[in-house]
């Protein structure tokens, strides 16, 4: 394959490790009944073992200059499709079958955006995400209230999914290196979210609510998000035993699930946005 220029615009890192590349194929758990969509293949590293190990692969690239020099190099085997497309603007359902798993390294800046259409959207037909992110995206993916940076994008991710960091990579193995170190995890999609609210839609307008502005109190943030009055606010967080100088960044999953049920039963009046 011919030297091909990183678009910086694009994020574009090229991995270039056999040890990084042979344990993201491991470890994504493909096998001769998988289905895969590779989103972001690049320079195609992934893409060939993938390709050894799989039933079919569909890569979804949005650099025409690497879909050509991909189609080239793979275009002869006959479980292998690439579409040029934005995968942000690209229907997937067509390439999910039964057993379809994504894999992917995800440009930084446009991680969260990716990981949230593609649980939003296909959480019900996909068997798993193993994707290569930054470092400390993929603590705060995989996190709980625990960990710094906790957000929205953590409880969406720990709802739906079982999340796990497989392992750290090292700026090194890229061409060209990014600044940062890089982390791949696994997120395997539960049959049952690991709570369960009484109103899903309510319970992540909550979550919403939390993350509004984190520099806020909960109370606050749910006072402003839902038009509320802060007695009317004090009651619900009360009722579920939250201090009320709480942030949102402090409460779990289970705690989330609690405020969202005191609301579903109790809906208050004068809440607009209930």
């Amino acid at each position: 394959m011919k030297k091909i220029k990183a678009i910086k615009s694009l994020g574009q890192n090229f991995l270039q490790d056999s040890s990084v590349i042979e344990n993201i194929v491991d470890m994504s758990g493909v096998d001769g009944n998988t289905d895969v969509i590779e989103i972001g293949p690049g320079m195609g590293a992934v893409t060939g073992l993938l390709l050894e190990n799989a039933k079919s692969l569909t890569a979804i690239e949005i650099d025409t200059r690497l879909f050509k020099e991909l189609s080239h190099r793979f275009g002869s085997r006959e479980n292998f499709k690439i579409v040029n497309a934005d995968v942000l603007k690209t229907d997937l359902n067509p390439y999910i079958t039964d057993n379809t798993i994504v894999v992917a390294n995800l440009p930084y800046y446009i991680t969260t955006p990716i990981i949230t259409m593609l649980i939003d959207e296909y959480k019900s037909r996909l068997k798993s995400l193993t994707v290569m992110v930054q470092l400390e995206v993929a603590k705060r993916i995989c996190g709980d209230e625990s960990v710094k940076d906790y957000g929205a994008i953590s409880v969406l991710c720990n709802y739906f999914c079982d999340t796990e960091i497989l392992f750290r990579v090292p700026p090194e193995a890229f061409s060209p290196q990014p600044k940062v170190d890089s982390a791949v995890i696994r997120l395997t999609f539960r049959e049952t979210p690991k709570v369960k609210p009484e109103n899903e839609e309510l319970f992540f307008k909550v979550v919403r609510a939390a993350f509004s502005n984190r520099r806020k109190t909960f109370v606050n943030c749910m006072m402003q998000y839902f038009s509320m009055s802060r007695e009317e606010a004090a009651e619900i967080i009360t009722a579920c035993g939250i201090d009320l100088l709480a942030r949102g960044e402090t409460l779990s999953l289970e705690k989330f699930r609690c405020i969202s049920d005191f609301m579903n039963n109790f809906r208050l009046k004068n809440s607009k946005n209930l």
